[in-house]
């Protein structure tokens, strides 16, 4: 008896699981991949936003801020050397510019915080 009630305990566990899995996996966003040849052949309209040196913000807040922006493009490779500098700073909105390697282009971006963390609402090749 005690085998088949664990053998039963067991199956349903797994078919929430599967079920549960399912859920989520239909209801989850996904991301959108940018890659840095479709925006490098963007035209460069626009000069390149400079660091604001008076921007005092704390070190958490800033790596997020620069993690995300160097993970934007999903194609450069790992270990590439990019200048993250911000222009603007505010709790809900900031500003500022990617300088990658010349091969990758530099971009202007701006991001807006949301429960989740920052997310990109502009990001555009300048020069």
């Amino acid at each position: 008896m005690k085998k088949r009630t664990a053998l039963i305990v067991s199956a349903s566990v797994l078919v929430l699981l599967t079920i549960g899995g399912g859920v989520y996996a239909a209801t989850r966003t996904t991301v959108t991949p940018h890659f840095w040849a479709k925006a490098k052949a963007s035209r460069a309209t626009v000069a390149c936003a400079s660091a604001n040196p008076n921007i005092n913000i704390s070190k958490n807040t800033r790596g997020d801020i620069e993690m995300n922006a160097l993970i934007y493009l999903s194609d450069v490779p790992a270990g590439t050397n990019v200048d993250v500098k911000l222009a603007s700073y505010s709790p809900t909105k900031v500003t500022g510019a990617d300088y990658y390697p010349a091969k990758y282009g530099s971009y202007n971006f701006t991001m807006v915080k949301q429960s989740d963390g920052w997310h990109f609402t502009d990001f555009r090749h300048c020069r």
